[in-house]
């Protein structure tokens, strides 16, 4: 009986789990909504680094993606996905460390391309491109 609970927990995490990131699996279309450098940057990369498609407007997006950035000596990107009834999907924030001898923009590209990645993850990008493909064959052999 004691083995029980743990496993009914686990579980039961695992199915919470699974539908958290479920939202994120059926997104197709983002919005990118700041005027920033890293959304500028997240704009012209989300694209083609994810298996997210760029929206051209709120309307026309299943969800929006709000980057912020502080500027400074030491500074942060934050990005926040919302659904359109403004349901947190995912956030993720990190630090830009800029260096003496490194242009702003480099450190905040990494930044932007590691927070875009980690998007990619929660979102299982791959799996995704691999139905995709999976999918190609069949039609084209038919």
């Amino acid at each position: 009986m004691k083995t029980a609970i743990p496993f009914f927990t686990i579980l039961f995490s695992l199915c919470i789990f699974a539908q958290d990131n479920k939202p994120l699996s059926n997104l197709t279309y983002i919005y990118v909504k700041g005027n920033c450098p890293a959304a500028i940057m997240a704009r012209e990369n989300i694209s083609m680094f994810s298996c997210f498609e760029l929206a051209d407007s709120v309307e026309n997006a299943q969800a929006i993606l709000e980057i912020t950035q502080e500027t400074c000596m030491n500074g942060w990107i934050s990005m926040v996905l919302v659904s359109k009834d403004n349901k947190i999907l995912w956030e993720k924030s990190k630090d830009v460390q800029y260096r003496q001898y490194t242009l702003p923009s480099t450190s905040q590209g990494y930044v932007v391309d590691n927070l875009i990645d980690e998007l990619r993850s929660a979102a299982d990008c791959k799996k995704r491109e691999k139905t995709k493909k999976e999918n190609l064959k069949k039609e084209r052999s038919k």
